[in-house]
């Protein structure tokens, strides 16, 4: 019998914050990012801070609630994160200690999207997220890019074209990027997710091939995400490195590091004044930074700042003035725009250049709001040419001719293209770069990589055929394996329907699915359980769920019944109930707490594969990580009634992350959590663990094959492994497959039903 298996992957100190119990600072912004933070102390700060104020479109509370949905995944059971480099040392002890018998491993092949989806509005849909963009010393038409999930990137027909060599990486987050222009074949990567730390940060790599390969170059740096790496412009053997533990320097070219300052310093920007190469640039938090002497001792700079509390700041300097220094500087209350800066005295002293509009806000004009993103997207451009004109990003691209000051703002590109009359580049704005070749300025945002050629009068797409897409979800229809749903991080929800992937519905695409019985009937869904319905293959989308009236975790967990018309479940803090999901979309609540405190959000949801009575719930505390398992065996009656039957903490603890249950036992039962596969035998009374050989990391999702029954498949935090029929081990099922991709959602197709 032929099968398809289908699979998503997330192309995915205590002193300092000793306040943080507050409702005044956000405190949360900081410690998101410092992974010697507990996650539920973050996550307190983070309540606390929005107990007495609403949470306002653009202001960068998404990004934390999508930093807390993956962190929440990824953590110990006590809230502390585990070494940086525990997932690869586990994948590398699975491959050592088990010599792979089975002939078929995995015969993974990517379905895409290859750039963004097709659009019938007004304005085109992303591929996802690009935080560094390099270029060929000699060649304009390579350009190197990184995706903060999805690795490095290179094309030789300026965007045309992609191709990646880094699948195999044991991070795919890359924050920078060198080229060494007398050896353009050496390229250094720094890895790591600088904006949101969707992925790990294991320091630099070096590549001696063109990128082709890469090998780790962190002595004396260890795991650290790089945010910006830079080469002296006279010295191609001193690389300056801004990391999340402070600026390190290679005087060998990677081959070793030295740290230049306090490892506490999360160092975001770095720049070379562009006429000294002893005098650089950086920034920590609100705090400028200055070197005189190469980088080798720095210096904090306040002389010409305002008092207001900064969350960030980004920085910008051109060779048409070297002695100048821009900063662009949010605001510490609400990431709104606090001011731009110049300094024209290679950063001794500032001046505010101006304070509004809010160059940072959604609107065209800036004036749509106070707030914004500023902790999460901010980046600066300038000209090689003219000193005056200035580029700042926040959501959207502004531009200035006067050096930014008051009333020389005007928006470049918007992230719709305000209804068709400006130019579009996708929101959300993390870096800036300028080809010294042709002088074209680039820029990499959360939906890929746009370029202008004429200072922003028009902007061009050069995604190509990227798939940097950090997914969330996906699902399959029974009826044909080339039917498939996706919801993408700041992309929207896609189908593919064998030809081409189309966007059906903008925004943050989470859990999707489609009916097992109607192929035309579709699911989607955006942040804290907002549900879209088709009935007519996506030529319309409605509304449903107007009648749940609790706010569902940021990913809100959903099934559809695979036997039973109409029939859904989504799962809030409690279970609710529709029977008209693909009409009227109604719902009511047919559960009533699950005992383990206020604050528990749903994590998984599933019918049993074989009786229809039966349906599987789980819940886990956002406070504390403490998880609820309940079953129902009554789940089409009018009011169901549920019995727990959480696994015992002496088996494992954890948060249940994916359900599924045998077709030809109703009683048998498999789940996925933490950092183990359980399986019960007898309806949940019972739990064995039968994790076996499995690498110590999260398990994300199971699925079982129906015409095997025990043959079990999970995904996990490095890829997918495969338990054969009556087997007691694991085998590695990931031929093809990134190393480091992170296994949400399996779902295995059958050529026939």
């Amino acid at each position: 019998m032929k099968r398809l298996i289908f699979c998503l992957f997330l192309i995915l100190a205590a002193a300092t914050y000793a306040q943080n119990d507050t409702v005044d600072v956000p405190y949360w912004r900081t410690m998101m990012l410092d992974r010697s933070v507990n996650f539920y102390k973050t996550w307190r700060a983070y309540q606390l801070y929005y107990s007495n104020k609403p949470k306002e479109p653009k202001t960068g509370w998404k990004a934390f609630e999508r930093w807390a949905d993956h962190a929440s995944r990824i953590i110990n059971p006590d809230g502390s994160f585990p070494p940086a480099d525990q997932v690869i040392k586990e994948y590398k002890k699975f491959k050592s200690n088990n010599i792979q018998t089975r002939s078929a491993a995995g015969a993974w092949t990517s379905l895409g999207p290859f750039g963004p989806p097709a659009v019938t509005n007004y304005f085109e849909g992303g591929t996802g997220r690009v935080s560094a963009i390099a270029f060929h010393p000699s060649d304009p038409n390579t350009i190197f890019i990184g995706a903060p999930q999805g690795g490095f990137w290179y094309t030789t027909n300026k965007g045309v074209s992609w191709t990646t060599t880094t699948d195999n990486m044991p991070t795919l987050g890359v924050s920078a990027i060198v080229v060494i222009p007398t050896t353009p074949l050496t390229i250094l990567i720094g890895s790591g997710d600088r904006d949101a730390g969707d992925a790990i940060g294991l320091g630099v790599y070096k590549s001696i091939d063109g990128g082709q390969t890469f090998t780790v170059s962190n002595t004396g740096m260890g795991s650290v995400t790089v945010n910006k790496m830079l080469k002296n412009p006279l010295n191609s053997n001193t690389i300056v490195a801004a990391t999340d533990g402070g600026i390190y320097i290679s005087y060998n070219q990677g081959a070793t590091w030295g740290l230049k300052t306090s490892s506490t310093l999360n160092m975001k920007d770095l720049l070379y004044n562009p006429a000294d190469t002893t005098i650089l640039y950086s920034c920590s938090g609100g705090t400028f930074y200055r070197s005189s002497n190469g980088g080798s001792s720095w210096t904090s700079i306040s002389t010409g700042f305002s008092a207001t509390s900064k969350n960030r700041i980004a920085l910008g300097v051109t060779p048409a003035n070297p002695n100048i220094v821009y900063v662009l500087a949010s605001k510490n209350s609400n990431s709104g725009f606090e001011a731009f800066y110049k300094s024209s005295n290679a950063g001794l002293t500032f001046n505010s250049q101006s304070t509004s509009p809010n160059v940072l806000d959604w609107s065209a004009t800036g004036t749509g709001g106070t707030s914004g993103q500023g902790w999460y997207d901010l980046a600066v451009g300038t000209s090689n040419t003219d000193s005056n004109m200035v580029f700042v990003g926040g959501i959207n691209v502004f531009k200035t001719t006067n050096g930014g000051s008051t009333g020389g703002w005007t928006c470049s590109a918007h992230w719709t293209g305000n209804s068709g009359t400006m130019a579009y580049v996708h929101a959300d704005i993390h870096v800036f770069e300028r080809n010294p070749l042709n002088n074209e300025l680039y820029v990499g945002s959360d939906g890929g990589l746009f370029s202008t050629a004429d200072n922003g009068a028009t902007w061009n797409s050069l995604h190509g055929n990227m798939t940097i897409r950090q997914l969330y979800d996906l699902d399959v229809s029974s009826q044909s394996a080339k039917k498939i749903i996706t919801g993408a991080q700041d992309n929207g929800t896609d189908v593919y329907r064998g030809t081409v992937w189309t966007r059906e519905l903008g925004g943050d695409g989470m859990d999707c699915g489609i009916s097992q019985l109607d192929s035309n009937k579709m699911i989607g869904s955006q942040y804290n359980g907002s549900f879209n319905a088709t009935s007519n293959n996506g030529v319309s989308w409605a509304a449903i769920g107007s009648s749940i009236t609790e706010t569902g975790p940021w990913v809100t967990p959903f099934a559809l019944h695979p036997r039973v018309a109409e029939n859904m479940i989504v799962l809030c803090q409690n279970a609710w109930r529709s029977t008209n999901c693909f009409s009227t979309g109604t719902f009511s609540k047919i559960s009533t707490g699950s005992g383990i405190g206020t604050s528990d959000d749903g994590t998984a949801v599933a019918y049993s594969n074989i009786s229809d009575h039966i349906c599987f719930i789980a819940n886990a505390n956002k406070s504390t990580g403490v998880a609820s398992f309940r079953k129902s065996g009554n789940i089409l009656s009018a009011s169901p009634t549920w019995t727990t039957i959480t696994p015992s903490t002496s088996i494992n603890t954890g948060t249940i992350r994916s359900i599924t249950s045998s077709y030809r036992d109703s009683n048998l039962i498999f789940i996925a959590q933490g950092n183990k596969v359980l399986k019960s035998p007898n309806g949940g009374i019972n739990w064995v663990d039968i994790s076996s050989n499995l690498p110590n990391i999260k398990m994300f999702a199971i699925a079982i094959d129906k015409y095997s029954d025990d043959r079990l498949y999970v995904g996990t935090q490095a890829g997918v492994y495969m338990k054969d029929n009556g087997a007691n081990n694991w085998v590695l099922f990931n031929s093809g497959m990134p190393a480091s991709s992170e296994i949400r959602k399996l779902v295995i197709w059958y050529d026939t039903l």
